[in-house]
């Protein structure tokens, strides 16, 4: 129940309240979004759609370029997953039904297109608070022989 209350409560619909609610518990350095996009556009699974720029334009630029791609993926990215959230939104609490516009599949492949993209989200999104999980209970005092047995 209680944590039926907590989700209803923080209803995250978009990068940014998730970003505050995880960002809290990272290092400085290692927080969601914005510094982590230099690696996730050298993913080999990052798509232009998603990020704006593909992993071979994005290390062919200079270091002053790639600071202004990184912002622009940043973008690209709210964007992206704002009308996937959206969209989420409106199939789950108004039936598929938007408050603006009807949302038509136009073209082959977009489903898949946007299982792809929650996918690349949810993996790096996964892999990162992995690594940060262990070095979190470090900063608060856990002893290591307990943090090497503690998992996410």
């Amino acid at each position: 129940m209680a944590a039926r209350r907590m989700m209803e409560r923080e209803n995250i619909l978009s990068l940014d309240e998730a970003k505050k609610l995880f960002n809290k518990f990272f290092r400085r350095g290692h927080r969601f979004f914005g510094d982590l996009l230099d690696s996730w556009i050298r993913h080999p699974q990052a798509k232009k759609r998603l990020l704006g720029i593909t992993q071979g334009a994005y290390t062919a630029l200079g270091a002053a370029d790639q600071n202004a791609a990184r912002e622009l993926a940043k973008d690209q990215m709210e964007e992206r997953f704002g009308t996937i959230i959206q969209r989420r939104h409106d199939c789950i609490h108004n039936c598929d039904r938007p408050k603006v516009a009807p949302q038509p599949l136009v073209k082959g492949g977009t489903v898949i297109k946007v299982i792809e993209d929650v996918e690349f989200l949810v993996n790096r999104c996964d892999e990162h608070i992995n690594g940060e999980f262990r070095q979190f209970l470090l900063d608060c005092g856990c002893p290591p022989a307990i943090v090497a047995h503690a998992a996410y």
